[in-house]
């Protein structure tokens, strides 16, 4: 099976994620994820759908990592993921389902806390929420669905 590089994160100046991902657009796609700490000159298997470390579900996943080991990965169909340890684990966060409230883009901070920005149809937009520890969210804006003009 081919794979392709679908995203790839540096967490210091020697370390970095590399996600790649099965070739199709099924929700069962497969995933692996690579890591660093050579600046790129080698690279090992952190987790992968095969092995059940890494989650099946969703298509065009992003990941946003830390310094810490912590970070964050997403993506249609998928819900908002966290891990603490350089992504060999992940655990949802009940913020986005990935269906309907989807994470659009994110900041990972250490420590667990950072940015979310979420597509919410049923809100009628898109919010920014901001985290202190990945489990308590706070809404920071709503910017509000585009209006159309003059039919």
């Amino acid at each position: 099976m081919n794979a392709i590089v679908s995203d790839a994160v540096r967490a210091s100046a020697s370390e970095a994620l590399a996600l790649c991902t099965g070739e199709g657009a099924g929700g069962g796609q497969f995933k692996q994820l690579f890591s660093t700490r050579s600046a790129g000159e080698t690279w090992r298997m952190v987790a992968s759908t095969d092995d059940g470390t890494m989650p099946v579900p969703g298509t065009g996943v992003h990941l946003d990592v830390s310094s810490d080991a912590t970070g964050w990965l997403w993506g249609a169909r998928t819900p908002l993921l966290a891990t603490s340890d350089d992504g060999a684990t992940w655990l949802p966060l009940d913020i986005a389902d990935g269906d309907v409230r989807i994470v659009v883009g994110a900041d990972a901070w250490n420590g667990g806390s950072g940015t979310v920005l979420v597509w919410d149809p049923d809100r009628d937009g898109t919010l920014l929420v901001r985290t202190d520890d990945g489990h308590a969210w706070t809404e920071r804006h709503l910017f509000p669905r585009p209006v159309s003009c003059c039919g």
